[in-house]
């Protein structure tokens, strides 16, 4: 039984793992975005 709630909670643990990356990935491409914005109306 214990060996089935540990495989269950490592399979939550890679797709949490997922996500997290994802998310991360998003929010570095929205910064790179809003820096080349900000270079943009800089050299404006």
């Amino acid at each position: 039984m214990l060996n089935q709630r540990y495989l269950a909670l490592k399979a939550e643990v890679k797709e949490a793992e997922k996500i997290r990356k994802s998310v991360y990935s998003i929010l570095r491409q929205e910064r790179r975005e809003r820096q080349t914005r900000r270079k943009q109306d800089m050299e404006r």
